[in-house]
């Protein structure tokens, strides 16, 4: 393992971001690709999104510097619902510079929080 990162978040932080900025915050966290699964406000959604992103951008060993954005990470899903890290950008160069192949990473969420874990390997 080459990196591993965790993040936490509140709902009631998502939910008072999204209140305050509306579509501004969710196209500054989501890709176009995201942004389609997304359903308006959904805060679990987007909370578990900020979460991962958060989480991969500490695995990665730079958080959210160095040129990476919200958007160089982005969340997919395999064909069994489990997340996938595919990155762009930035964040994908800075994983080939630290010998990472992939990202690996779980989310999961209450009604009150989202965590994710994730370790570039």
């Amino acid at each position: 393992m080459i990196g591993l990162g965790t993040d936490i978040i509140k709902t009631s932080r998502i939910e008072a971001a999204l209140s305050r900025h509306g579509d501004r915050f969710v196209h500054r966290i989501l890709s176009a690709g995201e942004r389609v699964r997304y359903r308006p406000g959904d805060v679990h959604f987007l909370a578990k999104s900020f979460a991962a992103k958060e989480a991969v951008a500490k695995a990665l060993g730079t958080g959210f510097r160095e040129g990476i954005g919200w958007r160089h990470i982005i969340i997919e899903r395999d064909t069994l619902g489990a997340p996938v890290v595919r990155l762009e950008g930035a964040a994908a160069k800075r994983l080939i510079k630290i010998g990472g192949k992939r990202v690996l990473l779980s989310i999961a969420d209450e009604y009150d929080c989202a965590l994710a874990h994730a370790a570039v390997v």
